[in-house]
C-alpha cells in the first residue's frame, strides 16, 4: 500500500487480528482498546484476558525500556535530581501499571487482588529473610534451600499458573463480563 510503513501494514495485516479482533473487522476508533486496558491497569478495574495480559506485560517491558536512558544518565551523573525524580515517578506509575494487570487477571479468573499476597507474599518474606541470614555457613545456605523449594516455591508457582496460563471464568462475575465475550 502506498504512503503507509512496513511495520503499520504488518500490524494491520498479520498481528492485528491476533492483537485486537475487535479492530481487524474495520473498527478503528483510535485504538480505544490499547486505551482502556491502560487505563483499566491503572485503576484494577475490570477483567483481562490472558492475552491482553500478556500485551500489558510487553508494553510494561517496551515502556521499560524508553526508561533505560535514564537510568543510564542517572548511573552516569547521579547528582542530577531532575533524573533521578523522574526515574523514581516513572518506576511507580509503571509499578502500578504492572499491579493493575496482575489484580485484572485474577479479576478474569474470579479471584480477588488479595490472592498476589498468598501467592507472592511468602517469596516476598523469603528473599527480605535471606538477605539477614549470615550464607557463609552451610547449613544455614541448605535450610534456606529446603525452605525455599518446599515452603515458597509452591505458592510461587501457583500464583505464575494461576495468573499466566489458566483460562478466566466464561461468564460474567463480580469483577464484571468476560472479556471475550464481544470477540
Amino acid at each position: 500500500m502506498p504512503g503507509r510503513g512496513l511495520i503499520a501494514t504488518l500490524l494491520n495485516e498479520q498481528a492485528l487480528p491476533w492483537l485486537a479482533p475487535e479492530m481487524a473487522n474495520g473498527d478503528t476508533q483510535s485504538m480505544n482498546w490499547l486505551k482502556d486496558m491502560v487505563s483499566g491497569n491503572l485503576k484494577f478495574s475490570g477483567r483481562l484476558s490472558r492475552r491482553r495480559f500478556y500485551l500489558s506485560l510487553a508494553a510494561f517491558y517496551g515502556f521499560g525500556l524508553l526508561l533505560t536512558p535514564l537510568q543510564l544518565i542517572g548511573a552516569v551523573a547521579p547528582n542530577l535530581t531532575a533524573v533521578n525524580i523522574a526515574v523514581l515517578i516513572f518506576g511507580v506509575v509503571m509499578g502500578w501499571y504492572l499491579l493493575g494487570s496482575f489484580v485484572r487477571r485474577l479479576h478474569d479468573r474470579g479471584r480477588s487482588g488479595w490472592w498476589l499476597v498468598c501467592f507472592f507474599g511468602p517469596h516476598i518474606l523469603a528473599v527480605s529473610a535471606l538477605s539477614r541470614l549470615p550464607l557463609d555457613r552451610p547449613a544455614v545456605v541448605i535450610l534456606a534451600i529446603v525452605g525455599a523449594v518446599f515452603l515458597v516455591a509452591p505458592f510461587f508457582v501457583w500464583g505464575l499458573i494461576e495468573i499466566l496460563f489458566l483460562r478466566g471464568n466464561p461468564e460474567a462475575n463480580r469483577f464484571g463480563p468476560n472479556p471475550l465475550a464481544d470477540i
